[in-house]
């Protein structure tokens, strides 16, 4: 709450056993991503195409297989943010994560340089190459750097912090929404269902970057 009162955005990961978090076959929301003052970031998964081009669905599978985080609070109700949303009746009257969403299958996963490789802790330095890594956990930093550079353009044009991003997001037009993200629209991750709009999959999707940076600048 501090964190939120002073402008500071806490990006989550929302899991990556879909909507099961305990791995037992039962339907538990995930925290902290079920927290009203977190962003929580799911996943999805990207598929190019020979001509260049590409699309992308949610992260679907089961807690064993691996699946976007995501789910309905049994402990927290929905904050202001969403109930100004009118988000579908299934979540009325609870917090419902993710909020947003960024590439984390590991079938598309993501590039990362590192100086070792954990589970070869032997291996040095010298050694340092790129692995590819999946999950919600690479998802969550990648919106964490978006911040960060829509900061510095707000204040190299003379604004303010944006504040709480989850208010500014849920509180866009849905002409907004359709022009700086993408609403995934495809894809599972056990107990719900990825649609148009918000949904308790992939949120209100993943980001169009150049966008939505021209909107929250």
């Amino acid at each position: 709450a501090r964190a939120v009162a002073q402008g500071v955005n806490v990006f989550v990961a929302s899991g990556d056993s879909g909507s099961d978090c305990e791995g037992d076959g039962t339907v538990v929301a995930d925290f902290p991503a079920s927290h009203p003052n977190v962003i929580a970031v799911g996943g999805t998964q990207l598929t190019s195409d020979s001509h260049g081009g590409y699309s992308e669905v949610s992260w679907s599978g089961t807690a064993a297989t691996g699946a976007s985080g995501g789910g309905i609070s049994t402990v927290f109700g929905a904050p202001d943010y969403q109930v100004s949303a009118q988000l579908p009746k299934e979540f009325a009257g609870h917090r419902s994560y993710p909020d947003i969403s960024f590439n984390a299958s590991p079938d598309s996963s993501q590039p990362t340089w590192i100086h070792y490789d954990p589970n070869s802790p032997s291996i040095t330095p010298a050694q340092a190459q790129y692995v590819l890594i999946g999950g919600t956990s690479i998802a969550a930093p990648q919106w964490a750097g978006f911040m960060a550079l829509l900061g510095e353009a707000r204040a190299k044009g003379g604004g303010k912090s944006l504040g709480f991003l989850n208010p500014v997001l849920y509180g866009l037009r849905a002409d907004q929404k359709s022009t700086v993200l993408n609403d995934i629209m495809t894809g599972s991750n056990g107990a719900y269902s990825a649609e148009a709009g918000f949904d308790a999959v992939t949120g209100w999707g993943s980001l169009r970057a150049d966008q939505l940076l021209g909107v929250l600048k």
